[in-house]
């Protein structure tokens, strides 16, 4: 909040332009590796505001709402298994540096920047446990809250500008690499679970002046 308050400050203080908006858009790359299903949902979506500095520059901030999740199984040689199920909330911030590049016709602009992520929600556990001698015990549902917490990772892209003076277009394509998994969870006889440091973002942003 602090920041979208210091930027309406800023922006009029300059003289510059500012523009107020959305962005939409999905992530191709997947959300979930290991033994598991990824069911986290692909679009982002969330306002964004910019400010237009000199020869070329700009400084915009984005807050990019997703949903996260996935189910998760494992068992022992016993028969016993066990599911997990976890649902949550994921917002990313990113603050982007975007400078204009100079080719005619067209308006391409490449960006760099710094995204914080938090993300918070619940795990339901469940399943049979079975012993040496045969016996099975269910493991009914069990409901825990899953605070992933924060991490943080680098943006790269680039994009191109369509629109007049009023109304601003602008598909683009983002690369992150986080600082470290979102969750990391490893077993016996190989088994895992784990959130990829590695994402894509197509997005396309609508701003008004």
């Amino acid at each position: 909040m602090r920041v979208l308050v210091f930027l309406f400050i800023l922006g009029p203080c300059l003289g510059q332009h500012l523009a107020i908006g959305v962005k939409v858009g999905a992530r191709p790359t997947s959300q979930f590796e290991g033994y598991g299903v990824s069911e986290s949902r692909p679009y982002l979506v969330g306002p964004m505001i910019e400010v237009s500095l000199p020869h070329g520059f700009g400084v915009e901030f984005d807050a990019l709402y997703s949903r996260f999740g996935y189910t998760s199984s494992g068992g022992d040689i016993f028969g016993s298994a066990y599911f997990a199920r976890a649902r949550a909330n994921q917002w990313q911030f990113p603050i982007l540096l975007k400078r204009q590049l100079p080719i005619p016709l067209v308006k391409p602009y490449a960006l760099v920047g710094y995204a914080p992520l938090y993300t918070n929600g619940a795990v339901i556990n469940s399943g049979v446990q079975v012993d040496y001698y045969g016996n099975r015990t269910v493991i009914p549902p069990t409901s825990y809250s899953a605070d992933y917490g924060f991490d943080h990772g680098l943006v790269a892209g680039g994009g191109v500008e369509f629109g007049g003076s009023h109304v601003r277009i602008t598909p683009e394509v983002r690369y992150i690499r986080w600082k470290s998994p979102l969750f990391s969870e490893s077993g016996s006889r190989g088994y895992y679970i784990q959130a990829p440091q590695n994402e894509v973002q197509l997005l396309v942003g609508i701003a008004w002046h």
